[in-house]
């Protein structure tokens, strides 16, 4: 049976938007962004979650390795997409933007990026960095967070070619 409530949100999320979705269990659960504002330009996110009618409601902060903001005066961070898992756990990845220097390097950006995962009460659990880079130098970027049914997940890389890579549930 398919059907649609309006949900009736706290008015202290603002300005807003859902970035992913999903059913555990009996749960639905989700990841708000909520949107930097004049006083605190910075975005935050928030996990969800409720009953499927609707009820219980509740909301917590994802804890941040770093936050969506500039780390340094040439180091910014933020959150790309989210995946959660069978185990009630969060996946999220984090891309990390280096300026580099406009005489050296033309004005490029060189990314790092890591995969992060937290549990239902919005605890980072740990910060694992991504090796996008082969022994030929080609590049890629993370496309997709899959569940893995062993536990952990795969990371879709595409880019110059396309690969997978396994992380286990303790980011290795």
């Amino acid at each position: 049976v398919y059907g649609e409530d309006i949900l009736k949100l706290p008015e202290t999320l603002g300005n807003a938007s859902v970035l992913t979705v999903t059913k555990i269990e009996s749960d639905i659960c989700a990841v708000w962004e909520i949107y930097g504002s004049d006083e605190t330009p910075e975005s935050s996110f928030k996990l969800m979650t409720m009953q499927q009618d609707g009820s219980n409601m509740q909301f917590v902060d994802i804890q941040n390795s770093v936050e969506n903001k500039v780390v340094n005066e040439q180091r910014y961070a933020g959150y790309t997409q989210f995946m959660f898992s069978d185990k009630k756990q969060l996946y999220g990845i984090k891309e990390y933007y280096t300026l580099a220097d406009t005489e050296m390097m033309g004005g490029a950006e060189a990314v790092e990026t890591s995969l992060c995962c937290w549990d239902f009460k919005g605890n980072l659990m740990w910060e694992q960095m991504l090796e996008l880079i082969d022994a030929d130098e080609k590049s890629s970027s993370v496309r997709n967070i899959l569940q893995n049914p062993n536990g952990g997940v795969y990371i879709v890389l595409s880019g110059d070619d396309t690969e997978i890579q396994a992380v286990t549930e303790e980011g290795k």
